[in-house]
């Protein structure tokens, strides 16, 4: 059976759908990773239209969405519809389906717990018995869904699989985390890994006490913006240190020449990054949202500052 899975690999949670998919499909799965929603739709464009999709038995998408005019295109399809599984858990998106596709799983919280693509996977994988429920799967599962609310769950662990995926990158990050989720080992670092974390996070440290330093200040509608120019790693580990310094800071705008994106971050958290990340072209979750920093978006940014 031949696999095809469609992924974020900006962060841990979609390369840990595309690890969960490698240990249970292996050597049948065919993997794309894309760093956008905008890269997403171009790549299954191409896919739907060149009917490279007759070649898998299952096809999935994990945590990001396409856009309505891909997804009517899938649901216009029978055979298509029977292939494919899309897992989102992004807020915006959800807010732009506006009716339910038999294909398309979007929940941003389950059991009172929030969920994130790798969870979303991960359940389907155990309803359909396609992979066995072991504890340390479980707890790779559990801290990819806590890398978005490790400060919250004071789970240190979690954060610091954002630190290896920085230190890894994403295909590193993929390798890495397969060899040792097959091992079948009680998950834990290793003082190898330990010493990744430690590198980066001096590294990190000093870059973003830099950033820190140069951060632009803007007030708009009584909210006050830090902007930086960054590269897109940081953006949560500049929010988060902005949080510690308990400045009256309420939204981070990160613009990222190296990926260009752009990423607010909600340092008041009364405050809705997701209905800002909207006006500028954008989208995401309450705390945390963004999108391709293309000239129409940096137009919309800077309208958005100036009205």
């Amino acid at each position: 059976m031949e696999v095809k899975i469609f992924s974020h690999k900006s962060d841990p949670d979609g390369i840990g759908a595309v690890i969960l998919a490698k240990l249970v499909f292996q050597d049948a799965l065919s993997i794309t990773l894309v760093k956008n929603v905008q890269e997403l739709d171009k790549e299954l464009s191409t896919f739907l239209e060149k009917e490279e999709w007759k070649n898998y038995q299952k096809i999935f998408v994990t945590d990001l969405c396409p856009s309505v005019s891909i997804l009517e295109i899938i649901d216009a399809n029978e055979e298509l519809k029977e292939k494919i599984h899309i897992f989102d858990h992004h807020l915006f998106a959800m807010q732009q389906v506006e009716k339910n596709y038999s294909f398309l799983t979007e929940m941003e919280s389950k059991e009172n717990k929030k969920c994130c693509g790798t969870s979303l996977f991960y359940s389907y994988l155990l309803s359909e018995n396609l992979i066995v429920d072991k504890e340390n799967i479980q707890k790779f599962v559990e801290m990819t869904r806590h890398t978005y609310e490790w400060q919250e769950k004071n789970d240190l662990d979690a954060f610091h699989l954002q630190i290896l995926h920085q230190y890894l990158g994403p295909w590193g990050y993929f390798y890495h985390f397969t060899n040792k989720l097959a091992r079948n080992e009680t998950f834990s670092y290793n003082e190898e890994e330990v010493s990744w974390i430690q590198e980066q996070n001096q590294q990190n440290e000093d870059r973003i006490k830099d950033l820190y330093q140069n951060l632009l200040l803007v007030e708009k509608d009584k909210i006050l913006y830090a902007i930086s120019l960054g590269n897109y790693e940081y953006r949560n580990l500049l929010s988060n240190y902005i949080k510690e310094k308990k400045e009256n800071i309420d939204v981070l705008l990160l613009l990222a020449g190296d990926t260009k994106n752009f990423s607010f971050r909600s340092i008041n958290p009364s405050i809705d990054v997701n209905e800002i990340a909207v006006h500028c072209g954008g989208g995401g979750h309450p705390e945390a949202a963004g999108g391709e920093l293309n000239q129409e978006n940096l137009k919309r940014i800077l309208k958005f500052f100036k009205e």
